[in-house]
């Protein structure tokens, strides 16, 4: 079975950029279409990817969960940037009105 809806229309009805009728289109579409069902499921593991939820992939060679990225490694590494900047405005302090060298 050839598909007549191209990558860009899944994009669309993903987005929900379709008008009602063109969706409804679409999602009768979707009930025999595995190429469409593919491409609409990759673009829900990228959201999820991208939101930060776990995402589970599944395919005949492979059937893994993607565990979303934990907060607190975000936190940390902010915390440890934000660290960093308060050091060296310490130590340009400390040369610029005291005269310390190290």
């Amino acid at each position: 079975m050839t598909c007549s809806y191209l990558e860009e229309d899944v994009s669309r009805f993903f987005d929900r950029e379709m008008d009602a009728a063109a969706d409804r289109a679409f999602l009768g579409h979707l009930v025999d279409c595995d190429t469409c069902n593919a491409r609409l499921e990759s673009l829900m593991q990228l959201d999820a990817l991208l939101e930060g939820r776990a995402v589970r992939i599944k395919t005949a060679k492979v059937d893994v969960t993607v565990p979303p990225r934990a907060r607190s490694e975000r936190w940390e590494r902010l915390g440890l940037a934000a660290l960093a900047v308060v050091a060296l405005a310490a130590l340009a302090w400390a040369v610029s009105t005291l005269g310390w060298r190290p």
